[in-house]
């Protein structure tokens, strides 16, 4: 997150989930700009801990993912896929 620097691009059109410990080395601020590598919804949540607060709310970060998940599928039921 510090020094990545992406090319120029379209955003995703796929959701994010952006997760972040409140004692990390960098900011809500520089968290919350992964809402400008999306075209859809990008959702911060942010954990009590440092840099490693994962290893200690991995239930929490799973049901996430997991609803994520879930809302995408929903989201795409019915929709034709394309594929190449």
């Amino acid at each position: 997150v510090e020094t990545w620097r992406p090319a120029p691009a379209a955003p995703l059109p796929v959701p994010f989930v952006v997760l972040h410990g409140q004692g990390d080395s960098f900011g809500q601020v520089e968290a919350s700009g992964w809402a400008r590598e999306t075209a859809l919804a990008c959702r911060l949540h942010e954990f009590p801990g440092g840099h490693f607060f994962i290893l200690r709310h991995w239930p929490e970060i799973a049901r996430l993912i997991g609803d994520a998940l879930l809302a995408g599928a929903k989201s795409s039921a019915g929709r034709e896929v394309e594929t190449a």
